[in-house]
């Protein structure tokens, strides 16, 4: 039964296509009025917590909100970067409303497309990708305290480091997009691409997202703001890191062991996982469907939904996909500490 699962024919892919064409564009009213409306909730939210009495019930929920609001929000760069052509000015917007505040511009979504790779994909050279199966239980940790110290390094490297290589020149600034300007989980990557146009988008990005952080900086110290605001802003993106944490280590199995992988095997590692009444929280744009996403990469965010009811209802395609659901997060992450456990037991016996 194994082997008849994994062998996803041919004929299969080519169905699955069709019967998902219908869905398959992406709506811009949709991603428009969803960028917007949570742009209104993150800003908003902010601006409660940040007048709200210190410590008080209507501050700490303002302030978990507006953190799980920004979150939403610094996740249509993932759309961004698999619809670029489909949503014109949205990176401009995105940049505006999300990236700048939290310190993530668009371009750092320029990398996943080495995710997709299939050369690429679960091996060292995938940015969003690591073996944790194979990995001391622990190290699932990792991640998840790294939430804690990726805002001051995002600061020095959107506040700091484009004053230096502005006046270093071109060398340093390709050093800083290969290895300091990409989303990853894997701390060896290096982004290859350093034409004079990425260049020159990246530079300019830079210096904007950097003059609004001076900017917000200097407002603070001139109007004598408490220290709770910057507290605020550093809670709002260690709990975006954190969700984003948790996601990224419940959506794969992590068991590539860094060996190149074809299309199915891409598509069994990942990770579906059932939609709950906090799904929305932690895996906004509807990125708990992973599985889909790997095996739809062209698929809209919109369409997730309607894309998971097809396959878990279609003859052909639910015995493959039903392979990589999970029924919860917990299920997913309890499942790859098991994984992790075991390996770590083994490699005990071994020696």
């Amino acid at each position: 039964m194994k082997a008849e699962i994994l062998a996803i024919r041919p004929e299969d892919f080519r169905h699955l296509h069709a019967i998902t064409k219908s869905i398959a564009t992406p709506n811009p009213k949709i991603y428009w009025s969803d960028l917007i409306l949570t742009a209104i909730v993150s800003w908003t939210s902010l601006f409660i917590a940040l007048c709200s009495p210190r410590l008080s019930y209507v501050q700490v929920f303002a302030t978990f909100f507006s953190g799980a609001a920004f979150y939403r929000g610094v996740n249509f760069i993932h759309e961004i970067s698999h619809h670029p052509r489909n949503l014109r000015h949205f990176t401009v917007a995105y940049n505006v409303l999300f990236g700048f505040y939290a310190r993530i511009p668009a371009y750092f979504g320029n990398s996943h497309a080495d995710h997709h790779s299939v050369r690429k994909f679960g091996t060292q050279l995938d940015p969003e990708y690591e073996i944790w199966s194979q990995r001391h239980p622990l190290n699932v940790l990792r991640p998840l305290i790294a939430s804690f110290i990726s805002p001051f390094l995002l600061f020095c490297r959107i506040a700091i480091i484009p004053v230096i290589y502005i006046i270093a020149g071109k060398s340093f600034q390709i050093k800083v997009i290969r290895r300091f300007s990409s989303i990853v989980m894997n701390f060896d990557y290096q982004y290859s691409n350093t034409q004079p146009k990425v260049l020159t988008k990246v530079r300019n990005l830079d210096l904007a997202a950097m003059a609004f952080t001076w900017t917000i900086i200097s407002i603070w110290v001139h109007f004598k703001m408490p220290t709770d605001a910057l507290v605020i802003h550093y809670l709002t993106l260690v709990l975006g890191n954190m969700l984003g944490s948790f996601r990224a280590l419940g959506v794969h199995r992590y068991t590539s062991g860094f060996a190149e992988q074809n299309a199915q095997q891409q598509f069994l590692d990942s990770v579906s996982i059932r939609e709950t009444l906090f799904s929305s929280i932690w895996a906004p744009l509807n990125s708990n469907f992973h599985s889909i996403h790997h095996l739809l990469p062209h698929l809209p965010y919109h369409s997730m939904l309607e894309a998971d009811r097809i396959l878990q209802n279609d003859p052909l395609l639910q015995k493959y996909y039903l392979t990589t659901v999970e029924s919860s997060l917990w299920a997913s992450l309890s499942a790859l500490y098991k994984r992790a456990r075991l390996n770590q037991l083994e490699r005990v016996q071994r020696s």
